[in-house]
């Protein structure tokens, strides 16, 4: 008989059914096998683009910097070539995979703790700042307007003077605010405003309170559009569950629904994809520059500009994945705040 492990399923590994559990594969092959499958697909698409565009900044520089030719040597490409340039695509592959978070991180903001980076943060952290202060000053004024387009048909169906100037005041925010009875009250919550103004002014107030949702508390402000973005979305979750967001969805996730848990996970991946895309298409766009200094400025100027545009297409799509994994978050935080649970199942 054969030892175990040794040409014969190990007896100590049970099936549910109780036979013996499958041979592991064993060699070179298997181990490649489960190298790959540890690397997320997310970070095999960054990997293959920058190899892709440094190979063909090579080709072009080769080539003298005529198009023509570097595209008839890279039509040329060999198999040994090839072989070479998807080993290149794996390696790289783990690397971008074990920088991802950083990826996010870094287009979020943290930028370390040196002087340098501490100066440039706050700069940009500044400029967010004075444009929430401004948004915040316009969302007043428009909703003044709206608030004037509906104030004769509000009065008019609302039929206490009192009322109205209260909510009047309120947008004001003035400090004597009327005092309301009880009365006033339940009429006030019975009847919005907003449902007696005019079109053409609630659509220009829900258009810039939408964009007022992307800035955070303004004590969390971020450097950048990412960093604020994911931080909105954190100070919305943390009204129904406080302390740590990605903390909640940690301890909660086996609570979530199969379907949100697939959509969180995909719009995690995708941001991250996004993220890893950003810097990856930087670092050849600076590359390409670089081999291509000594072909002429045209030819180095086009290549580089051409990478830096797709990294900004690339920063400008993290903004969606983050406002819908911002959105998903919030959901999760209102779904687990709201259900009552025994033993994880909702009641």
């Amino acid at each position: 008989m054969n030892a175990p492990g040794v040409g014969s399923p190990n007896p100590s590994l049970k099936t549910k059914d109780g036979s013996p559990s499958p041979k592991l594969p064993e060699g070179l092959s298997a181990f490649v096998a489960r190298v790959l499958d540890q690397l997320s697909i997310s970070a095999w698409l960054p990997a293959a683009l920058a190899i892709a565009g440094i190979f063909f900044a090579i080709r072009m520089s080769i080539a003298d910097g005529d198009v023509k030719d570097a595209l008839e040597a890279v039509g040329g490409t060999s198999i040994e070539q090839l072989l070479v340039l998807l080993g290149a695509v794996v390696l790289l592959t783990t690397v971008t995979q074990a920088f991802e978070f950083g990826s996010i991180r870094f287009l979020e903001g943290y930028w370390g703790t040196a002087r340098l980076p501490q100066w440039v943060a706050d700069l940009f952290a500044g400029r967010w700042e004075r444009w929430e202060k401004e948004a915040r000053g316009r969302r007043e004024e428009l909703q003044l307007e709206a608030f004037r387009s509906a104030e004769r048909r509000y009065a008019n169906a609302i039929d206490d003077i009192d009322v109205v100037r209260h909510v009047h005041a309120d947008l004001l925010d003035v400090a004597s605010v009327p005092k309301l009875s009880s009365d006033q009250e339940e009429l006030l919550n019975e009847l919005d405003w907003r449902d007696y103004a005019s079109a053409r002014t609630m659509r220009r107030l829900e258009a810039h309170e939408k964009r007022m949702n992307r800035f955070p508390r303004s004590s969390r402000i971020m450097p950048t559009r990412l960093g604020n973005l994911l931080r909105a979305s954190e100070d919305r979750a943390n009204e129904e569950i406080p302390g740590s967001v990605q903390g909640m969805v940690h301890r909660t996730y086996h609570l979530v629904p199969g379907h949100l848990q697939v959509e969180i996970d995909q719009f995690r991946n995708r941001l991250g994809l996004y993220a890893s895309l950003v810097v990856t298409e930087f670092v050849v766009a600076v590359a390409s520059a670089v081999l291509l200094f000594n072909t002429g400025l045209a030819s180095a100027a086009f290549i580089s500009a051409s990478h830096l545009l797709l990294m900004a297409l690339f920063y400008r799509a993290t903004f969606g994945s983050a406002e819908a994994y911002g959105d998903l978050l919030e959901t999760v935080a209102e779904l687990v705040s709201t259900t009552v649970w025994d033993d994880g199942e909702a009641v």
